[in-house]
């Protein structure tokens, strides 16, 4: 990102990883006495042997436009879900994905005077959030939070 390449997200097709990983989260939860509501967990994978490696959780939901991309998927909002079982005004969280895959990129801001809005022109449903515009001057993006334009795109392949 702090070298001008945008980052993003998108979720995980693979079933067996994702069994797997759904088990991981289930053991995690179950040690660390984890209330209801939504969590943003990370983990990696080793290169060697691609064991599940935990490194933090926090009782919210994902950064960025995961929740954007989430509601395409799963047609909820877990922002909101995360706050409605907090609140104690909800149990049960009741979901079908749908047939669609879904991400988001973030592109970083280079330094330098915007001189237009030019769009990607991308062949899938997406959305284009800008938050820059002409004439801007930008300083080099030094966190992940100076972005100069959002790509949240959907399909159903």
């Amino acid at each position: 990102f702090f070298e001008g390449k945008p980052v993003g997200s998108i979720p995980i097709v693979n079933h067996v990883l994702f069994a797997e990983l759904r088990q991981f989260c289930e053991k995690a939860f179950t040690q660390l006495k984890c209330h209801d509501g939504a969590y943003h967990m990370e983990v990696f994978l080793t290169r060697d042997n691609q064991e599940i490696v935990f490194l933090e959780i926090g009782a919210r939901t994902g950064g960025a436009l995961i929740t954007r991309v989430y509601e395409r998927i799963f047609d909820i909002n877990i922002e909101q879900v995360h706050y409605m079982i907090q609140m104690g005004l909800m149990k049960q969280v009741k979901t079908s994905k749908k047939d669609i895959y879904a991400g988001f990129l973030n592109f970083p801001k280079i330094a330098g005077i915007v001189s237009g809005i030019e769009t990607p022109k991308v062949e899938i449903e997406h959305e284009f959030v800008g938050f820059v515009k002409p004439d801007d001057m930008l300083k080099k993006a030094s966190n992940l939070l100076e972005i100069s334009c959002s790509l949240i795109f959907w399909d159903t392949s």
